[in-house]
């Protein structure tokens, strides 16, 4: 429900961070009283770039300059800050109507057809009209702003200009800024396409221990705030989605049933349900149910009927942290609907086995092929018989469970045996067993494993008898010459329940209700290849701010001016072998920062299962503060104080949001650094997590050395304080195919090869300027 976006700004309660603490930073907004949005709002407006009277100035066409593209006149004192007043995004894609998201043009809102991950950014350009007047908020690609700029002649220089939009969604998620409130989260999606109104049913339920579809006073009568009959109203009335009849007359108290009414508390194309209000369980019940006295903003003023119903943390905080207030979140969106969709009817698997959907119609069981079909892929089942889908008779699908077909190991044995006694009577045993494997070390609920015996007896007696054909004779109008028969046959079978060894927990079958080891979402870390050189932390700029101000100020290099030599990889397992090479010997292995790590020593409590490894998997990293680190250009690194010195590697992480995965705390084993007394001064290490600059060698440049010209090539390059990258937009991340061309573009993060490095790198002399090469014993 949570991607729904208001692109009117006066339908926000106004929390400006510009100047948060002094409220308006002073004449940064231009007639405040004026409410409609548009560009001249405020000092943001791009038109005053070229007057230079407005907040931004030329520097915010440059994407390696945004950052400077603010006059800090305009903000009082205030900083601009990236990811919460601003966002920058140099590769974006407009998304198109009808097919990414929908407009409603009349509530002024859009609806994406997609969820977007926590570190997407979504911004929007719009005009409309009023009054005669048209108004416009953003910059269009159409509207005067040239993409690229060229420039410089006989070198020419290629500016890829930048477009300044209305930003609706940052990359970073805080809940205390304005743009959270542009956030709707009064649509609900039902998850279905296309809904039908046919038998459509939907009501809101409060449970309070079970549901029901009214709710009950703490206090009532004068000055409870109570209204009088509120407790006789059912919700669907409370939150004004039953005010009409059956034929969408007005009707007072409704007629028990949600008003199904497309545009308004319906969006039939995209299944979604619409409340009309806001925030319907936070601040519409908060008025509902006020008493005068309160204030939506201070819980702690809330009436007692408030402060049991009014789910004020569900609009104010995120999803995850909203869940964790279990007394609030109480309401239920309950009912049934009918889809048009012609994608299928969907069963709830994917990738299911073939043959193992079955579908009935009113009991009848359907045959595939004839009656529907099967996406086995996708998991949806698609009617074939029109008249069977307008019939409304019930269809029920059912389909094998997949989550452990052909995963669990089963064994099914049996031996059967007979013996002849004598040509009348034969005894015959049966044995059978089943036996399964757990899918893991430990047998989980639902899915335990079995290993069930049948014994089973069987015999068989039979012989003929004379005298009863004889007595059968005797009777009137009989008679018969062949013999009587006499059979007997008896069967007897016992099954003895068992489960097999690998379930059984110090002599007794267990069964784990939860495994709190496997539940963990953990988050590997350990592969080196992962790793990148680190961008400079701020700790060690100058008043937490890098130097530089353009892609081509020299001072650029001084942020690489305390970086020293940092080593991670992974050993590789052939040297624990007698593979090794023979230069490596028993002794230079059995050292601590080069022996292996077992998993008994970090996790002495975890148990081994039969057949997996002991050795734990380890990143290896090395730190040799007194040496050069890549890309430093220090011409008196030696006698740089210690504290100013620092290393560092980083990583992407897949997760784009701790709170909601319950990613809590980080697991990592030191190696004492003092054990064989090479280390004696202390260190520190520091883990940084969220966003993190990708700007390694800071000049705000994207490198990508695929885009470096190769043989004959006449791409253009942007030159840098560092080197030089591609003026080009990147497209693919590969190398050239041509071999020729690759030894022209593996060149590092300036672009630039040996003999170039040397100009810029000339207090590293050396073979490699950039990258000093030492030798380690």
């Amino acid at each position: 429900m949570w991607w729904h976006y208001r692109i009117w700004e006066s339908q926000i309660r106004i929390r400006p961070r510009i100047g948060r603490n002094n409220g308006f930073a002073g004449t940064f907004f231009s007639n405040p009283s004026d409410a409609r949005p548009r560009n001249n709002a405020n000092s943001y407006d791009p038109n005053l770039i070229i007057t230079g009277t407005g907040a931004l100035n030329d520097n915010i066409r440059e994407i390696a300059t945004v950052e400077g593209g603010f006059n800090q006149a305009s903000f009082y004192g205030y900083n601009p800050d990236q990811g919460f007043d601003y966002a920058i995004l140099e590769n974006a894609r407009k998304l198109e109507q009808g097919r990414d998201y929908d407009f409603n043009s009349q509530l002024g809102y859009i609806s994406l057809n997609q969820r977007l991950s926590n570190d997407e950014v979504l911004a929007v350009a719009y005009q409309y009209t009023f009054d005669g007047n048209v108004y416009q908020v953003g910059e269009f690609a159409n509207g005067g702003v040239d993409a690229t700029t060229i420039s410089g002649g006989a070198a020419p220089v290629i500016e890829n200009n930048t477009l300044v939009l209305k930003l609706l969604k940052s990359n970073i998620t805080n809940v205390n800024d304005p743009i959270w409130d542009l956030m709707m989260k009064n649509i609900y999606a039902t998850g279905a396409f296309r809904l039908s109104e046919d038998d459509f049913k939907m009501n809101i339920l409060y449970s309070d221990p079970t549901p029901r579809n009214y709710i009950t006073p703490v206090n009532e009568g004068p000055g409870s705030g109570w209204p009088e009959g509120l407790q006789d109203r059912i919700l669907l009335d409370v939150f004004n989605l039953d005010r009409l009849n059956v034929y969408n007359d007005v009707q007072p108290g409704g007629d028990g049933f949600f008003d199904f009414y497309p545009g308004i508390t319906v969006d039939m194309q995209g299944g979604r349900i619409i409340f009309t209000k806001v925030e319907p369980f936070g601040e519409f019940l908060f008025e509902t149910l006020d008493n005068g006295t309160g204030d939506y903003d201070i819980t702690s003023s809330y009436n007692q009927n408030q402060a049991k119903y009014v789910f004020k943390d569900m609009y104010e905080s995120t999803k995850a942290a909203a869940l964790q207030d279990p007394e609030k979140n109480k309401f239920l969106l309950k009912g049934r609907y009918k889809s048009e969709g012609n994608n299928g009817i969907p069963i709830g698997a994917f990738n299911v086995p073939r043959g193992s959907v079955t579908v009935t119609a009113g009991g009848r069981q359907l045959q595939e092929g004839i009656d529907y079909t099967v996406n086995y892929q996708a998991g949806t089942v698609q009617i074939l018989d029109p008249s069977l889908e307008a019939s409304n008779t019930p269809i029920n699908i059912s389909v094998e469970n997949n989550a452990v077909f052909g995963q669990q190991t089963r064994r099914f044995t049996g031996v059967n045996l007979e013996h002849q006694f004598n040509k009348n009577f034969v005894l015959g045993g049966t044995l059978l067993n089943l036996n399964e494997r757990p899918l893991t070390q430990k047998s989980n609920y639902g899915i335990e494993p079995v290993n069930n015996t049948i014994f089973g007896l069987n015999g068989n007696f039979s012989t003929e008898v004379p005298w009863l054909t004889r007595m059968v004779n005797k009777l009137p109008n009989i008679d018969t010459d062949v013999p009587s028969n006499l059979s007997v046959r008896a069967e007897v079978a016992w099954l003895k329940p068992n489960s097999p060894k690998n379930a059984d927990f110090q002599g007794e079958t267990t069964t784990y209700l939860d495994d709190f080891e496997g539940a963990q979402a953990l988050i590997d870390i350990r592969g080196s290849l992962g790793w990148t050189l680190a961008s400079t932390p701020l700790e060690f700029a100058p008043g937490g701010q890098l130097v530089g101000t353009s892609p081509e100020d020299p001072a650029n290099l001084e942020n690489g001016f305390g970086r020293a030599k940092m080593a991670w990889y992974t050993i590789d397992p052939i040297f624990y072998t007698n593979q090794r090479p023979t230069a490596i010997s028993d002794n230079d292995i059995s050292t601590n920062p080069t022996r292996r790590v077992f998993i008994d020593e970090v996790f002495p409590q975890v148990d081994i299962a039969q057949g997996q490894t002991t050795v734990q998997g380890t990143l290896d990293i090395a730190y040799y503060p007194n040496l050069k680190g890549p890309y430093n250009n220090n011409p008196d690194f030696q006698n740089t104080q210690p504290n100013q010195k620092w290393g560092g590697i980083m990583r992407s992480l897949s997760s784009t949001n701790f709170e909601q995965a319950n990613v809590e705390f980080v697991q990592l084993r030191v190696l004492d650094p003092y054990v064989d007394g090479e280390a004696i001064s202390p260190g520190e290490l520091v883990l940084n997590l969220g966003n993190i600059s990708e700007d390694i060698l800071r000049d705000g440049k994207k490198q990508y050395e695929n885009g470096l010209p190769g043989v004959d090539s006449n791409e253009f390059v942007a030159p840098t304080s560092w080197g030089e990258v591609p003026a080009t937009q990147s497209l693919v991340y590969a190398f050239d195919a041509s071999e020729t061309n690759r030894a022209l573009q593996d060149i590092g993060f300036d672009g630039l090869n040996d003999e170039a490095e040397a100009a810029i790198y000339d207090a590293n002399p050396g073979l490699d300027p950039a990258r000093i090469t030492t030798n380690i014993i």
